[in-house]
């Protein structure tokens, strides 16, 4: 999976990278039950983040969608992964650049 387990580098998304190259790497067993809670408030430190009960501002959403499009980017690089889930990377990846290339991020 490499080192460091998470991207250092991501500000989000760092679960769901992880989550990515995991499932690339062994195989993984799905529980259905929740397993962890996360509580978010509004400390001003998350900018880049919508709290809940908040709407994203469009900053917020184009942001996640360059980092969620870098993820999958990288992902699509490693060969591990089956045609099917290659061709469903692929399509998630095509719907973020639509939604980047058509609403990019305002100055």
């Amino acid at each position: 999976m490499g080192w460091p387990l998470f991207d250092e580098h991501l500000r989000s998304f760092e679960d769901w990278d992880f989550e990515l190259r995991l499932i690339a790497a062994c195989e993984v067993l799905i529980c259905p039950a929740r397993m962890a809670r996360i509580r978010r408030f509004d400390d001003g430190t998350r900018t880049d983040r919508a709290v809940p009960g908040q709407l994203f501002t469009h900053e917020q959403a184009m942001t996640g969608a360059a980092r969620e499009r870098y993820i999958l980017r990288r992902v699509l690089a490693r060969s591990e992964w089956s045609e099917e889930e290659r061709a469903a990377l692929t399509a998630t990846l095509c719907n973020v650049e639509a939604q980047l290339a058509t609403q990019p991020i305002r100055a």
